[in-house]
């Protein structure tokens, strides 16, 4: 259930980066530095977002340990660790999504 919750809110970062694009006031324009700054903050939300992806699939990761004999214990924990890394990451995202 974590897992599907975690790709919707993926799939809804996606779509909101995906659609998410600058406004421009007529008359007003746009300042370069002010420009750059954007570019900077989207890049690193997208370079967040791909981390965010690869560590989500190395849940799966932890899975074939379980299927290769460590004990679910360890696994477990293991699990429960990442879940709250992605969590954290998917908040810090959030934030940088916000401040766009």
């Amino acid at each position: 259930m974590k897992s599907m919750r975690m790709s919707l809110t993926m799939l809804v970062l996606a779509g909101l980066l995906s659609v998410w694009s600058p406004v421009q006031m007529p008359g007003l324009g746009v300042i370069p530095a002010a420009h750059a700054a954007e570019d900077d903050a989207m890049h690193r939300v997208q370079l967040m977002l791909k981390k965010l992806r690869s560590a989500m699939s190395s849940l799966k990761d932890l899975d074939e340990l379980e299927k290769a004999g460590m004990p679910k214990k360890d696994v477990d924990r293991m699990r429960r660790a990442m879940n709250s890394k992605i969590q954290d990451m998917i908040n810090e995202t959030l934030l940088n999504i916000k401040r766009l």
